[in-house]
């Protein structure tokens, strides 16, 4: 079914799992994307918890219009894995438009094998934040940034115990892993490729 926006909203499932080929909204169950999706905002919406989104190597192009929005959001949802998503920023107009965007207190997040492409100023491959988001594990993805003050994977405000391991960067004008107020976090044989101008591969600021 459709919400009022026109959105696909797979709480009209009552499996244990659906598939996805319609088009974006919210996900309450695990999910498994069959097609490309694109909007001119956010796409998906986490909104239960315990749920695993698998978008089988499709892609989500997401704020195409550069409205302001994120590819995939998550907050305030535990236990979620989101793994094997393409997302890619629509047009670089509008700040601050992130891939991956978790807050409100997550614990026990798994953002795996994801390929990411951000262009717009200030936009974040994967940005984590929030008072609480803890135990996270960012593995094995593939981030491309070129936005002006964007960055690759940035935790902040107390986005803490995160293992950001094996991750591959490829930057333009924007930092690698930028944790700020993120405290006892594994950073690991991650790779970094810098094409032109690169605030800087691993920045840490008030982070123990």
């Amino acid at each position: 079914t459709y919400n009022s926006l026109g959105l696909f909203n797979s709480t009209a499932f009552n499996s244990s799992s659906v598939t996805i080929s319609a088009g974006c909204g919210t996900i309450t169950t695990d999910t498994t994307l069959t097609s490309d999706l694109g909007t001119d905002g956010s796409c998906i919406h986490i909104g239960a918890h315990n749920i695993i989104l698998n978008c089988d190597n499709y892609e989500i192009n997401y704020s195409n219009a550069g409205t302001l929005g994120y590819g995939i959001n998550n907050s305030g949802y535990d236990n979620v894995t989101i793994k094997n998503c393409n997302v890619k920023e629509g047009t670089s107009t509008t700040n601050a438009k992130n891939a991956i965007y978790v807050d409100n207190d997550v614990r026990n997040l798994t953002i795996h094998n994801n390929t990411l492409t951000v262009t717009g100023v200030q936009s974040n491959g994967i940005y984590l934040e929030g008072l609480g988001t803890t135990l996270g594990n960012i593995s094995e993805n593939t981030i491309s940034a070129s936005g002006v003050n964007g960055v690759g994977i940035f935790a902040s405000n107390s986005a803490n115990n995160l293992t950001i391991k094996s991750n591959n960067l490829v930057l333009s004008n924007s930092a690698g892993i930028y944790l700020f107020s993120a405290n006892d976090s594994l950073v690991s044989g991650n790779n970094f490729v810098v094409n032109g101008n690169s605030v800087t591969n691993i920045l840490v600021q008030d982070s123990h």
